[in-house]
């Protein structure tokens, strides 16, 4: 108890006067630092729940991640969260954009049949279809440019040639 009393700071020995034990003390301190801790901590848990958006830097399976990792924080701290407020804190984070809203009016949709490993399976499933396209589109334009600067290339390797010499024998001209 002396250790305990020596360690703490001088504001919490108000909270441990009248302690018996060191499991005593020690469960006073518990209260203060960590379960009221907790209650304050999930106030920030539920702001950030409701505030968090997808940015396309992020993965869609770490920004559903760390839509987990908010409802067990939120959990753990004694607070029941059902998943149905985890499905739209996610889909309130998605991008307004015309796949997105439609993405999420089927889901939506669903209504009491909704789930939140259907919503991430979902979710997963069309960012890959997305992230596939933008690959497929990016190697086209690719092979356009390239075909493009061959093209170029070849026209230019026809047309230098003449002119080089035309350039040659004017420069040679006696004057």
């Amino acid at each position: 108890m002396g250790l305990m009393r020596g360690a703490i700071e001088f504001g919490q020995r108000e909270h441990i006067q009248g302690a018996t034990t060191s499991k005593d003390m020690w469960d006073r301190l518990r209260t203060i630092h960590v379960i009221q801790r907790q209650g304050i901590n999930v106030h920030y848990y539920y702001q950030e729940l409701y505030t968090k958006k997808w940015d396309k830097h992020t993965t869609m399976s770490d920004h559903i991640g760390s839509f987990l990792q908010l409802h067990h924080c939120i959990t753990e701290s004694g607070q029941k969260l059902e998943d149905i407020h985890i499905i739209h804190a996610i889909l309130l984070s998605l991008p307004r954009s015309g796949i997105w809203d439609v993405v999420k009016q089927n889901l939506l949709d669903k209504g009491s049949r909704l789930t939140l490993n259907a919503v991430t399976a979902e979710l997963l499933s069309v960012s890959d279809r997305i992230k596939r396209e933008r690959q497929l589109d990016e190697s086209e334009k690719k092979q356009k440019a390239d075909q493009l600067a061959l093209l170029a290339k070849s026209s230019s390797n026809t047309d230098n040639p003449g002119k080089s010499k035309n350039i040659k024998k004017e420069k040679f001209k006696p004057k």
